[in-house]
């Protein structure tokens, strides 16, 4: 077969959920599969946005295809022009390549394709369907582009990373369920879990965590219940005389969320702002606790990546993150503020955090990235 994968999402070289899914699922597939052929499509007017794959360490073997037509103009056409056929720029672009046989989008973006050619699309959740006030206009209209109600139609087969995308994809549209394959995620980032204690004082030292400290790893939006977060972890400090803190790290939009006049007010919330890769073990193996207490997920890596480093987890007992930490992890009712401030103090019992590390270890064991491509791959030679 020949295989194109759609790798548009990495062009703006962030690591985000989807970038992690598409970047390690490409290299897992790459070490299973010496079979077919595969090609990576990617778009950007400017070359040099190039540069940003080398961050992602793809596959030499995967021949890379690169058009330079502005996105805004690439993405308005194909949503309402139907043009061009991707499939047909390719074959333009590379010599002796006769026919493309399966088109592989691994996230949602516009597209379109010649009939003969078959579609396999990925859907990590529809929440820009759910939840459209959490979205700028900006990002409401590239959704609007994406069409998809008729990207569904057209998908051969559709990937949902959990049962819980799956039944939002059923209650949402009319499919037959026997189009939509769960085929779960790896842990997101591969955690060095043998770091040194000097290290990690050192880690410390850098970003001024003194004391023992909750963590919350994730960008903010409303769907996160950040804003809950906070109440409960108030709550929770004005019933216990223990030191501990609550460490926030990832992307924000200040405007939206003020973190600094939140700091400004409570001495024990501390924001630290983005925190590169090679750093987010640091922050696991040093927190007590992560939390992750959104309203919706359609899958749950970072809770993942918390259970490759030991960490106990407070979690949500809703949507995918019920789903995937179920049985190796404190589930709450993320409505529930009280609920939280009682697992805040379960999860710092000793017997507690050391019988959800054993469960995190066992749990996350049974996730990984090989595992997903055996069985992407599978779902490819199905559709060829």
């Amino acid at each position: 077969m020949n295989i194109v994968i759609d790798i548009r999402a990495l062009m703006a070289g962030k690591l985000t959920g989807v970038e992690v899914y598409v970047s390690n699922l490409i290299k897992a597939l790459e070490k299973i599969d010496k079979k077919n052929a595969y090609f990576l499509f990617a778009n950007a007017h400017d070359k040099n946005v190039l540069k940003n794959l080398e961050k992602y360490d793809l596959p030499k073997s995967f021949q890379l295809i690169f058009t330079k037509i502005p996105n805004k103009i690439l993405n308005i056409s194909l949503s309402l022009l139907s043009f061009p056929k991707i499939d047909k720029l390719i074959l333009q672009k590379v010599k002796n390549l006769k026919k493309i046989d399966l088109f592989f989008m691994p996230d949602l973006r516009p597209i379109s394709l010649s009939p003969n050619v078959s579609l396999i699309t990925t859907f990590h959740d529809i929440a820009f369907l759910k939840y459209p006030q959490h979205y700028s206009k900006r990002s409401r209209f590239f959704f609007k582009l994406i069409r998809p109600g008729r990207l569904v139609k057209r998908s051969n087969k559709i990937i949902a990373v959990s049962e819980f995308t799956k039944s939002e994809l059923l209650s949402q549209f009319k499919i037959d369920e026997d189009k939509i394959h769960v085929i779960y995620e790896g842990p997101g980032t591969k955690m060095d879990v043998d770091l040194s204690k000097e290290k990690l004082i050192e880690f410390k030292k850098k970003y001024k965590l003194t004391n023992d400290f909750f963590l919350y790893l994730a960008s903010i939006n409303p769907r996160k219940n950040f804003e809950k977060l906070i109440k409960a972890f108030r709550v929770f400090k004005s019933q216990t005389d223990k030191k501990i803190d609550l460490v926030i790290a990832g992307d924000i939009n200040t405007k939206l969320f003020p973190v600094n006049l939140v700091e400004k007010k409570y001495k024990d919330i501390k924001y630290i702002g983005f925190i590169e890769e090679k750093d987010k073990a640091y922050l696991y193996l040093l927190a007590k606790a992560f939390v992750n207490i959104s309203l919706y997920e359609g899958f749950a890596l970072t809770v993942l990546e918390a259970f490759q480093c030991g960490t106990p987890v407070v979690c949500s007992d809703s949507t995918a993150l019920n789903e995937i930490a179920s049985g190796a992890a404190l589930l709450v009712d993320p409505n529930n503020t009280f609920a939280m401030t009682s697992d805040f103090n379960k999860v710092l019992d000793e017997e507690m955090s050391k019988k959800l590390r054993k469960n995190g270890f066992s749990k996350v064991a049974m996730f990984s990235w090989d595992k997903a491509a055996k069985e992407t791959l599978k779902l490819f030679t199905s559709v060829f």
